[in-house]
């Protein structure tokens, strides 16, 4: 297998080829040169996977080019789910297009054009503009494309459905649901001053890999709640009914396809062309200037530009509409809009929080600073809870749900098997002692890593000769695919994975500049909304 590892745009050096697309501009497989550096560097990527042979794959090509064996990996990893995603990818590209309402198609068939530039980002557009949003709303997301959309939900939904349920029970079965991680490469849009030059695919990866995620995890969850005998829910979501929302049900396949058409539709609003312009050239916001404050304000204001064009849409669920508007109004009271209301929260809702801002961390979108994977984690563990909602008055809780959070964190890899790693310290980031790659996965978010060398001593190993397991503290010896000794050692647990070699951000300096911790630019500017 073919060594896959991280790096920086300016880490990029001869020999490296592309993991994944890079758009339409380079292909997976590329050799990256020059002229792709300056591509991805003009579109603001800050992080990209790479792909190269493995020391022992470079003295065993049994007469075949380091070119056909890449291929050949390659083509390994294109089965009938990637194939669907790329369907998918496709289409929700047509509809992931920059849009104003001055253009023709927000007009009314047959009527006088009324709506006027920034009626999509108040919060209850006049009825003298409804018909017109229609009008865009159909022109921007046709019902064909929902259809379309849809089927290719069905279609995965259909293909997980066939494998067996993952959880510690049915550890050593085959056919499991698989452990998922994407770290897709995100074109920025390019601007040329105010006109745009190159439509980006950040958001359409972002959607399309935060759908993948939410499929495969509410699906396992739902083979759990089978197999536990939960009863099936047989209505749509009712808000006002307590039983409904305090109990476990087992859901639909309908049911769970409209949930994720939502997650899959769910950043349309910052494709409104003043938000557009504002999250593709912005740097890292703060709010600290009065500028930065207006920006925020207009980029908060995405929820609102997609609440309008999904108001009157009858292809387009309730289920559907929730998922995607409520995904900002979090459980610890912030969010947006608006903050503290006593809200109850779908566990739709807010599997897709916790999904989101996973995926925005740790291949940002919006912020466009990073972070090491599982740091991510850490920080989601510390700021997760139980979720139990008071029907009498707000009161605040941890912004996660933990139940949640643990199934999905059963069906993450943030690793991909063969992904080179470097290991520290606890606590002590200043140099790596090993350097390793991701054997495969047991039954926790962390991997089994195969040691390659220990910069302490100078020492290499093999590609699976010596493997690790940092939680329980242990390793072991292989050779001819057996395991030929044991062993325990305290020094084990006390390493950590930090992706430093691809220069993320201080996690504990994040602060999510758009919704915030405690989001206090909201509650002073809540009126406005």
């Amino acid at each position: 297998m073919p060594s896959i590892e991280m790096k920086s745009v300016d880490r990029l050096g001869k020999g490296d080829r592309l993991l994944f697309d890079a758009g339409p501009f380079a292909k997976a497989g590329t050799i990256v040169d020059e002229r792709i550096i300056r591509h991805l560097g003009r579109h603001r990527v800050p992080v990209v996977p790479t792909l190269a042979l493995s020391y022992e794959e470079q003295h065993k090509t049994e007469g075949k080019s380091e070119d056909e064996l890449i291929r050949r990996f390659l083509d390994s990893q294109e089965d009938a789910w990637e194939h669907v995603r790329r369907r998918l990818y496709e289409k929700l590209k047509s509809s992931y297009v920059p849009f104003s309402e001055n253009e023709r198609q927000f007009q009314a068939s047959g009527k006088r054009k009324q709506i006027t530039k920034g009626v999509l980002l108040e919060p209850r557009p006049e009825r003298l503009y409804l018909a017109d949003i229609d009008a865009g709303s159909h022109a921007i997301l046709p019902e064909s494309t929902v259809h379309y959309l849809r089927d290719g939900i069905n279609t995965l939904y259909s293909m997980l459905s066939k494998l067996n349920v993952r959880s510690s029970e049915t550890r050593g079965k085959k056919r499991r649901i698989p452990r998922v991680g994407f770290h897709t490469i995100r074109l920025q849009s390019l601007y040329d001053g105010e006109r745009i030059a190159t439509v980006g695919d950040a958001f359409v990866l972002h959607a399309l890999d935060c759908c993948c995620y939410f499929l495969n995890t509410m699906v396992n969850i739902n083979k759990k709640r089978i197999l536990a005998g939960a009863p099936l829910t047989e209505r749509r979501f009712d808000p006002g009914n307590k039983a409904q929302q305090d109990s476990l049900f087992q859901y639909s396949q309908e049911f769970i396809v409209d949930a994720a058409l939502g997650v899959l539709i769910g950043f349309l609003g910052f494709f409104q062309e003043d938000i557009h312009h504002q999250v593709s050239v912005s740097s890292i916001i703060d709010g600290s200037s009065a500028a930065e404050k207006r920006c925020i304000k207009l980029l908060q204001r995405n929820i609102l530009v997609l609440r309008n064009l999904l108001r009157d849409r009858h292809d387009i669920s309730a289920l559907t509409r929730m998922t995607a508007l409520m995904q900002k109004v979090y459980a610890d009271g912030t969010g947006f809009p608006p903050p503290n209301e006593n809200r109850y929260l779908h566990e739709f809702v807010r599997l897709f929080q916790i999904i989101a801002v996973y995926d925005e961390l740790t291949n940002p979108v919006i912020g466009h600073t990073g972070y090491s994977r599982m740091e991510v984690i850490g920080y989601l563990r510390r700021n997760s809870g139980p979720y139990r909602h008071d029907w009498e008055r707000f009161t605040p809780r941890p912004r996660f749900d933990s139940g949640l959070l643990d199934e999905f964190l059963q069906i993450l890899a943030p690793f991909r098997a063969g992904e080179k790693v470097y290991l520290y310290s606890r606590g002590k980031r200043s140099a790596y002692i090993f350097v390793g790659r991701v054997y495969t996965y047991s039954d926790d978010t962390m991997p089994l890593i195969s040691i390659l060398k220990d910069e302490r001593s100078g020492k290499s190993y093999p590609f699976g000769r010596l493997l690790i397991h940092i939680p329980s503290s242990s390793g072991f010896f292989m050779q001819n695919g057996k395991i030929i000794k044991r062993f325990r050692a305290d020094w084990v647990g006390g390493l950590q994975i930090h992706d430093t070699a691809v220069n993320p951000g201080d996690l504990s300096e994040y602060q999510d500049f758009l919704y915030g911790e405690a989001l206090p630019l909201a509650r002073g500017v809540k009126g406005s909304f």
